[in-house]
């Protein structure tokens, strides 16, 4: 038991969100698909079957469960002191070195 909660401790929040959250969007659409979105064949080849659909409120968690996944994801991105020095450093040895300040899209 302590094992888990010493990797629960470890596992990066942001990155394990963002798992999860692809895994319920694609879990949705392979369920869509499954449930009877095909072609029938036999006697009545060529007609769809309406077969599941997920509900609005549903389709409307994934789309804010994946805004916010992104949001966290920005905000730590950008927050991140590592990554806004790395920047800051490219920046200034760009100047360094007389060449044009590289565009922030450039940075990764």
């Amino acid at each position: 038991m302590n094992t888990l909660i010493d990797w629960l401790g470890k596992i990066p929040t942001t990155n394990a969100r963002i798992i999860v959250t692809l895994l319920l969007a694609l879990g949705t659409a392979i369920r869509y698909w499954v449930s009877g979105h095909m072609m029938l064949t036999g006697p009545t080849a060529g007609q769809w079957v309406q077969g599941w659909e997920p509900s609005w409120e549903w389709l409307a968690f994934l789309v804010t469960m994946s805004g916010l996944d992104a949001a966290q994801f920005l905000s730590k991105r950008a927050t991140d002191a590592t990554y806004v020095n790395a920047k800051a450093g490219a920046a200034r040895s760009a100047r360094a070195s007389g060449a044009a300040t590289p565009p922030a899209s450039s940075i990764p």
